[in-house]
């Protein structure tokens, strides 16, 4: 049981050694077009569910 724990945390290491981060440019890049599309996607959501709640108001008084 121990070796197969021991086993384990060794392939874990190996594979660490694998990974790759990208480049600090290619991270803040990504995190600008996550922000903006969610702000879109906010305004959009917000402005329509305004529309709907005035359509709502609208025909149910």
């Amino acid at each position: 049981m121990i070796g197969k724990i021991k086993r384990y945390f060794t392939e874990v290491k190996m594979e660490w050694g694998k990974v790759t981060k990208p480049p600090y440019n290619e991270v803040w890049g990504s995190t600008g077009v996550v922000i903006v599309a969610t702000a879109i996607l906010a305004f959009y959501l917000g402005f329509i569910d305004y529309i709907l709640g005035k359509l709502r108001m609208l025909y149910f008084g």
